[in-house]
């Protein structure tokens, strides 16, 4: 706005703006590639995030919500016809069966439960006769089998025959582990069924409300009710749940990682402009002798900011755009990327903003008379300049005096670089300490080779199964027989409902004996009450280990010492448990997702009929190769018994690890790209303002072997403080990093070792960016004359 009788500058600011912004084409470029880059991958994780919770929804969409099981035939018909249902599909659970070392789960699927449960495509038909299977492509890999539908499998499919059976259908599915599934016909399901079968019926209910998890659930509820359907074959999907709640959760890390670009950024545009206002001080002394007032100064550099970031912005949100489209065209939502969009630029440009208030209040601050006379490293003279009269004179003193000229800028410069290569070793530690064995120890029973556990259909069939338990003394006698096996730990657990304020439920109940019950109960992880065996076999005592507070969060259960808990046996059989314990931190029992932890004699006391408990067996053997797998899975023949080698969950493990590794190394090679252009610029601006310097001194006798030794050796300075802190800093955050995750234990025993092969990879790409900026600092300097570097432009 201007006042009245005040002149109307704009024009003039406008030129001098143009002008300033074509002299400096060197800052222009690297700010534009800075705010570029930024804005590039800011964009891409908003559009990124915004395309997979479009694939997110359409997964969801295509989920069933609930499940009807073991229902009749006739009440299917009944059910999809239904306005209600909007779509539906059905199946059953046949049973397990062992192939030589590998686990297969035998089931019938119809073409809308396919559909329904987003297998993957088919290569032919499904099965039609008792004869006919659809078998996953990797189960054909690992036959060594052809990918080609009409040949013939010899499977014993749990019903104790070995039959052979012609593949109508491949299952272009994905599995690395050993474990496959066999999809049969109705009329074979029919056949293994009892004399009624019943099936599966799964659906997704019309105009269902995701806003609300539990008025859904009362919606499904109430129609299946009054269709005659009885409450306890009513089941709700907990994947269906489980990914509403998940896109319904924040995405912290995502949030941080953007978090973390922007500062990057703002940090390289901060140096870049800092360095291009104080390399101009007399330029603006000149304007200000002229009449150039300070806040005219000020919007010349802030007019240059925003015609950068007009420059930048857009270009940056462009090809992100380009780049997310290009790779997921099928989730692009105009709407949510053009708002999302429109937030990157505002967060780019007050970023930008705010990383060059400090250079223009420079600009602004300059004195006329002073600017005038003023060099680039003026300021800092009265603090870098040696008052010493007659000193040495050498290449390595020259870059360091060089180097501690500007101390403000090779702080932030060596910040920058010092921090990547610090994140780099702390990534790098993790990468090399990671040991996928020891994590899958950690997540497989109490740490043995192969966990062998028992197999239902059911929580409420649990108990019939014990009563015949597979995992019996003459199994666990014949695998102890074995030349490799050096011990076996067994854990007993079941299943009872307990009646709880909210959700009362199905729960499991870990069993111990006197001896597990010493091991896992010292009196330092009691935290209330106390823990004597004799007086929780007395009382039906249990102990409860909720570390995590589950029971509070979902079943509004907050446990006291003498609070006395009625559970029920899937048999009828009622006993009031008294709570005599509550346990600290995580317990590791042998039988995960157990919060309450009793006595073998309480578990009789709910399954009098039940002898064996015994629900997971952990066998350590002293190797483990081809032959002991095939030697375990020959001696565990019965299918109602699940296998898990512990190799299988370390290949599983490893996959995963590797991309959460992959990810962080790309996030430190995104930070390295920003500190690289911080320091190019801070050594490209150095060897401009000391152009007139150099040529000096080549006059008196530099030679030029010695200008580069000089040039190099400022570059070593950088490259050398970023590499100490690596070593100094990096490795004992790593360590801290290794100790800290050995405490929470949920990434098994990190080994420390120190990350010789990358601070390797560091120091030679440090050493190469020395090499180059020496060599074209040199060609820079020699083409121009000697004369003409010593002018001095007034």
């Amino acid at each position: 706005m201007t006042l009245p009788f005040e002149n109307d500058t704009g024009n003039i600011v406008k030129k001098l703006t143009d002008r300033s912004l074509k002299a400096d084409k060197r800052r222009n470029l690297f700010a534009v590639i800075t705010i570029t880059f930024a804005t590039v991958l800011l964009s891409t994780l908003c559009f990124y995030l915004s395309a997979q919770n479009v694939e997110l929804v359409e997964r969801i969409r295509g989920q069933y919500q609930a499940v009807c099981a073991e229902i009749s035939q006739e009440m299917i018909d009944v059910l999809s016809q239904q306005p209600e249902v909007e779509q539906w599909g059905v199946s059953k659970s046949i049973s397990t069966a062992r192939y030589q070392d590998t686990a297969l789960t035998v089931l019938y699927e119809d073409e809308n439960q396919i559909r329904l449960a987003g297998r993957p495509d088919i290569d032919g038909r499904l099965p039609e006769t008792e004869a006919e299977i659809m078998v996953e492509l990797p189960f054909l890999q690992y036959l060594n089998l052809p990918a080609v539908t009409g040949q013939s499998v010899q499977l014993d499919m749990g019903d104790g025959r070995n039959q052979d059976y012609t593949v109508t259908g491949i299952l272009l599915s994905e599995n690395t582990s050993r474990s496959f599934t066999i999809f049969t016909s109705k009329a074979y399901a029919v056949k293994r069924a009892s004399p009624v079968p019943t099936f599966d019926f799964r659906f997704r209910i019309a105009g269902s409300n995701e806003e609300n998890m539990d008025a859904l659930k009362g919606q499904i509820k109430e129609f299946l009710l009054k269709q005659g359907v009885p409450e306890d074959k009513i089941f709700y999907s907990s994947n269906y749940f489980d990914m509403v709640g998940f896109q319904s959760s924040d995405n912290t890390m995502l949030y941080l990682v953007g978090l973390l670009l922007v500062i990057a950024c703002s940090v390289v545009i901060y140096s870049l402009f800092y360095i291009s206002v104080s390399g101009k001080l007399r330029e603006y002394g000149r304007l200000k002798v002229i009449g150039t007032t300070s806040k005219q100064l000020k919007r010349i550099v802030r007019r240059e900011t925003l015609i950068l970031c007009l420059r930048s912005i857009p270009l940056g949100i462009i090809i992100a755009g380009c780049a997310v489209f290009a790779w997921m065209p099928g989730y692009w939502q105009w709407g949510t990327n053009l708002r999302s969009a429109f937030g990157v630029a505002a967060i780019m440009t007050l970023s930008v903003i705010l990383a060059t208030r400090v250079p223009i209040r420079i600009a602004g601050k300059v004195s006329a008379i002073e600017a005038v006379r003023m060099t680039f490293y003026s300021k800092q003279e009265g603090k870098s300049v040696s008052k010493q009269l007659h000193r040495r004179i050498t290449p390595l003193s020259l870059a360091g005096m060089s180097f501690v000229r500007n101390r403000k800028k090779s702080v932030l410069t060596f910040i920058s670089l010092g921090l990547t290569a610090v994140m780099l070793m702390c990534v790098a530690t993790y990468a090399v300490s990671f040991d996928v064995d020891s994590m899958a120890a950690k997540n497989l029973g109490d740490g043995g080779n192969y966990m062998l556990s028992l197999s239902h259909p059911s929580l409420e069939e649990q108990h019939t199964v014990l009563e015949e338990n597979p995992l019996n003394e003459p199994l666990y006698q014949a695998l102890l027989k074995l030349d490799f096996v050096t011990k076996i730990t067994r854990y007993n657990s079941s299943y009872a409902e307990v009646e709880l304020p909210k959700n009362p439920g199905g729960f499991s109940f870990a069993g111990l004996t006197r001896e597990q019950f010493n091991q896992f109960l010292p009196p330092e992880f009691i935290m209330a009450g106390e823990a004597d065996y004799e007086e929780m076999v007395k009382r039906s005592g249990v102990i409860i280990a909720d570390s995590e507070h589950l029971l509070a969060r979902y079943n509004n259960y907050e446990p006291n010492i003498g609070d006395v808990l009625l559970c029920k046996g899937y048999d009828g059989q009622s006993v009031e448990m008294i709570v005599l314990g509550i346990a600290k931190g995580s317990l590791d029992t042998g039988v995960s997702a157990s919060p309450f932890l009793v006595t073998n004699e309480t578990l009789s006391k709910l399954y009098p009929q039940v002898s064996n408990f015994n629900t997971v067996w952990n066998v350590y053997t002293d190797k483990d190769s081809e032959e002991v797998r095939k030697a375990v899975f020959s001696a565990t023949a019965d299918g109602r018994i699940d296998i898990t080698s512990r190799k299988d969950l370390a290949d599983s493990l490893e996959d995963m690890a590797g991309q959460m590794i992959k990810g962080l190394y790309a996030l430190v090679v995104f930070l390295f790209l920003f500190a690289l252009v911080n320091l190019i610029n801070t050594l490209m601006t150095n060897l401009l303002a000391k152009k007139q310097e150099l040529g000096i001194l080549q006059s008196v006798g530099m030679s030029g072997r010695q200008l580069a030794s000089m040039l190099s050796l400022e570059c070593l300075w950088y490259v050398g403080i970023a590499l100490t802190l690596a070593v100094a800093v990096g490795a004992p955050a790593g360590f801290v990093i290794c100790t800290a995750f050995n405490q929470v234990g949920i990434f098994g025993t990190l080994t420390y070792h120190f990350p010789w092969m990358a601070v390797a990879l560091l120091t030679v790409i440090l050493a190469i960016i020395q090499l180059c900026y020496s060599t074209l600092a040199v060609h820079y300097l020699r083409k121009q004359s000697l004369a003409d570097r010593i002018k001095v432009i007034e």
